[in-house]
C-alpha cells in the first residue's frame, strides 16, 4: 500500500486550550475560563470537531477521574496551583493555558483513557461536573451521546432544553388581539345620556306638519315676548 494512503487512514486528535476570558468580572470571585476546541477523525469521539470552555477546577476533577477509573499513577500533569493566580495578570492566564494544552495533548493520546466517558463530556459537552458525574453514572434522562449530540444541535445544556412549540401556539399577535375583541367587546367608560323628551319627539318628527318646540325658554327676555316657542325649536 502506498505511503499516501498509509497517512490518510492514520488517525489523529488535535486539541487545542484557547481564548481565555474573565468571568464574573464584578463578582467577589471571577475566575478564567478557557475554550477548548477538538478536531479529529478518530472513531472514539462521537463528534469530530467540537468547543466547549472549562475552568482550572474543572480539570483538576477530570484528572480526579481519570487517575481513579484508569489506575494509572503516571498521568499527565496539570500546572500547578497558585495561590497567588491573578485573572488580571496575563503572564499568569497564558502560562495556565500553556499547562492546561500540553496536559490535554498527552491525555488523548493515551489509548487507556479515551473509553472513560467523563473525558468525552469534559471535552464535547457543556455539562457542569455534577452533571456530567450524574450522567456517567446513569442517573440522567439523558445519555452521553445524547449529551454531546445536544450541543452541536442547539448549543443547549441539559437539562434546560425546552420542548418545541405546537402548531396551536405559533399565533399572531394580530390573531390572538381580533379574538380577545371578539370575546369582550370594548365599551364607553361614560354613562349613557339621557335624552330630553323634546328631543325623542323630533327623532320620530316625519317632516309634515310644525315641527315640535322645546318648551322652554333660553332667556329670560324670550319668556316674557313669547316669541321663544318657535326659536328655540332644534332643527
Amino acid at each position: 500500500m502506498p505511503r499516501a494512503m498509509e497517512n490518510a487512514k492514520e488517525e489523529f486528535v488535535e486539541v487545542r486550550v484557547r481564548d481565555p476570558q474573565i468571568q464574573n468580572r464584578n463578582s467577589w470571585h471571577p475566575h478564567v475560563d478557557y475554550e477548548i476546541f477538538l478536531h479529529t477523525n478518530s472513531i472514539s469521539f462521537t463528534r469530530k470537531v467540537s468547543c466547549t470552555r472549562r475552568r482550572f477546577r474543572e480539570f483538576v476533577w477530570l484528572r480526579k477521574c481519570l487517575e481513579k477509573s484508569t489506575n494509572l499513577e503516571q498521568l499527565p500533569d496539570l500546572p500547578p496551583g497558585n495561590l497567588f493566580f491573578s485573572c488580571y495578570n496575563e503572564n499568569d492566564v497564558e502560562m495556565r493555558r500553556q499547562g492546561l494544552q500540553n496536559f490535554l495533548h498527552r491525555i488523548v493520546k493515551m489509548i487507556v483513557v479515551l473509553s472513560d466517558s467523563r473525558l468525552h463530556l469534559f471535552l464535547q459537552s457543556r455539562l457542569s461536573v455534577s452533571e456530567m458525574d450524574a450522567c456517567v453514572s446513569g442517573l440522567t434522562s439523558f445519555s452521553v451521546r445524547d449529551a454531546i449530540m445536544c450541543q452541536q444541535r442547539a448549543g443547549c445544556r441539559f437539562p434546560m432544553e425546552e420542548p418545541p412549540l405546537q402548531p396551536q401556539q405559533l399565533r399572531q399577535p394580530q390573531e390572538e388581539e381580533e379574538e380577545e375583541n371578539e370575546v369582550a367587546p370594548a365599551r364607553d367608560a361614560s354613562p349613557p345620556r339621557k335624552s330630553h323628551p323634546d328631543v325623542l319627539a323630533m327623532s320620530t318628527y316625519d317632516g309634515e306638519g310644525e315641527k315640535p318646540c322645546c318648551g322652554e325658554y333660553d332667556t329670560e327676555s324670550e319668556q316674557d315676548s313669547g316669541s321663544g316657542s318657535h326659536n328655540n325649536c332644534l332643527e
